[in-house]
């Protein structure tokens, strides 16, 4: 596992980073791994983990736990941080209601519980390393693509040449026009609420010891 992870480093650079997620067993294997792995090396990972049979405690790190997940019984920090609500300065856990109700199936990565908490690791991700622009223009991509697939193109520039043309053109003003949008959005935000802070981005750095989330 740490030569993966040596790997992976290597491939982004020192200036990049490797969002690194590890479920169940894999949270263990990635404990061990991170110790043949440099305080550089560590800062340069951000570690997510779902249901581990170890809590991570390098940063940064996030430890999910279904409050009925059964490696709970295994993993005595974060046991203690259920039970007691206190925060830990090495552990940062969060804890879900359980989407089923069945310890092994809210266990599952790709299960109810586990996936809900994926998907806002997913939208967190997009928003603090992707850019807007690509944010925006990449459904736009995979919709087009998808149409092209389908549609009859020799057809349709035959027929209608002046609306694919105008439809081309429009696409990076549109961009454009999006971005300022939002920009001017998010200026008016911030000077309307200067402390606010998008909460999903806050996630992570949040110790949620005392917070099950439903």
């Amino acid at each position: 596992p740490d030569r993966h992870l040596k790997q992976a480093l290597a491939h982004v650079g020192d200036k990049g980073r490797v969002i690194h997620i590890a479920h169940s067993q894999g949270a263990l294997l990635t404990q061990l791994a991170s110790k043949q792995l440099s305080p550089f090396e560590m800062e340069r990972m951000e570690v997510i983990c779902f249901g581990g049979a170890a809590a991570l405690q390098q940063s940064p790190k996030l430890n999910y736990y279904a409050i009925n997940d059964p490696l709970l019984l295994v993993v005595p920090p974060a046991a203690k941080a259920l039970q007691s609500g206190f925060p830990n300065e090495k552990e940062n856990f969060v804890f879900l209601t359980p989407r089923v109700g069945d310890p092994i199936r809210d266990h599952n990565l790709l299960g109810p519980t586990y996936a809900t908490a994926l998907a806002w690791e997913g939208q967190r991700f997009k928003r603090k390393y992707q850019t807007l622009i690509r944010r925006t223009a990449r459904p736009l991509i995979v919709l087009f693509l998808a149409l092209a697939q389908q549609a009859d193109w020799q057809v349709i520039l035959w027929k209608h040449p002046v609306l694919v043309l105008l439809i081309a053109c429009s696409i990076p003003p549109l961009i454009m026009l999006l971005v300022l949008f939002y920009k001017v959005f998010e200026i008016i935000v911030q000077w309307m609420r200067p402390e606010a802070a998008p909460a999903l981005l806050q996630m992570a750095s949040l110790p949620a010891h005392q917070n099950i989330i439903p």
